[in-house]
């Protein structure tokens, strides 16, 4: 038998969904940018957040993050040397896309 008996059938291309996609992507971009500049540029800001994430303070993190001016809904996840920040559509119901970033806090990590 050939290997075209034995393909995998795609779904057709649809670059609409895909376009959406990346719209949605660079918009969440936006809210991890103003997250990271929020710690970057707040010595403050990033010490309570750190503080917290490593008291295992999950709800005030996020909590803290909110606070920020963002277009979509932030989820948060810590260990001791990092914090990973996703950010989810703003409607549950859009799957489409999410975005994660891992800030590293110990160097050893």
């Amino acid at each position: 038998m050939s290997n075209l008996n034995h393909r995998q059938q795609y779904p057709p291309i649809d670059t609409e969904v895909f376009g959406n996609s990346a719209n949605l992507s660079k918009e969440m971009i936006t809210d991890l940018y103003t997250i990271t500049n929020q710690i970057d540029t707040n010595p403050q800001f990033a010490r309570r957040l750190m503080e917290l994430a490593q008291q295992g303070q999950r709800d005030q993190v996020i909590d803290m993050i909110n606070r920020l001016p963002l277009t979509h809904r932030p989820d948060v996840t810590f260990t001791p040397g990092a914090i990973v920040i996703k950010i989810l559509p703003a409607n549950p119901a859009n799957n489409s896309a999410f975005l994660a970033l891992t800030l590293i806090w110990k160097k050893s990590f």
